[in-house]
């Protein structure tokens, strides 16, 4: 039997929409710094319940796997605006068990459309297959909380997008314009999935089904990963990155 990724488990979610706060927020806090975590949460909170009350949502279940009609009837307007990551980072993780399945996913959907648009976004070049790399490395360094770092998923994401440009940068033909950018990661857990890359590049020689959590340095970097979460504080959090 293959060795197959423990399921990582969150608060339960909602079923309906927790109490509104009566803090009043007129727009997504756009500079969190290094408030509590849990303060971060309450201002999402506080950011989806003024959304709510603007457009008369009672309850979230409606969108349930709508995400896209979920952010063009109650969200549009911030569809194009910079929304604070650490923010949307508390709405995906639930922190406090007070987002819902919905919000869950919309927020997912909002960090996703973050990072493409910096990697893929207006004038960007199509034949250029490296700068997308160097852009989306360098959104995943500077903007990404502690908080986010420290997930296995940001790990993940880390060390594929650096694999690639140092992949890319053996190629011969030299493709993209950042041929003489160090992006380089002193990150322990990202230099180990790096490593279970490598593994699964040399599995492929024989292999082409072999997958990357199969490989050795995954598991001990997923392993590694499990043994500190009960390890660091929440200002202790940045020491991970």
């Amino acid at each position: 039997m293959s060795w197959q990724k423990p399921t990582i488990q969150k608060s339960t979610f909602s079923e309906t929409l927790p109490e509104t706060k009566t803090q009043e927020v007129t727009r997504p806090q756009q500079s969190s710094g290094m408030k509590p975590f849990s303060e971060v949460a309450t201002d999402g909170r506080a950011f989806l319940d003024q959304q709510y009350e603007k457009h008369g949502v009672k309850n979230t279940f409606q969108y349930r796997d709508k995400t896209g009609t979920f952010r063009r009837e109650v969200f549009s307007e911030f569809d194009l605006m910079d929304l604070d990551r650490r923010m949307l980072y508390a709405m995906t993780n639930n922190e406090g068990g007070q987002f819902t399945a919905e919000e869950v996913r919309l927020g997912e959907s909002w960090m996703e459309d973050q990072i493409q648009q910096v990697m893929f976004g207006q004038g960007s070049d199509p034949t250029d297959y490296q700068t997308p790399i160097i852009n989306g490395i360098k959104f995943l360094d500077d903007m990404a909380s502690p908080e986010e770092k420290a997930s296995f998923e940001w790990i993940e994401a880390r060390a594929t997008a650096q694999f690639m440009y140092e992949q890319d940068q053996r190629d011969p033909i030299r493709r993209g314009k950042g041929d003489d950018e160090s992006l380089s990661t002193t990150n322990p857990l990202v230099l180990l999935l790096m490593s279970a890359h490598g593994e699964m590049w040399e599995a492929h020689k024989t292999d082409m089904t072999a997958r990357l959590e199969n490989q050795s340095a995954y598991k001990s970097a997923y392993q590694q990963w499990l043994s500190q979460q009960d390890s660091f504080g929440e200002y202790s959090l940045d020491m991970l990155v």
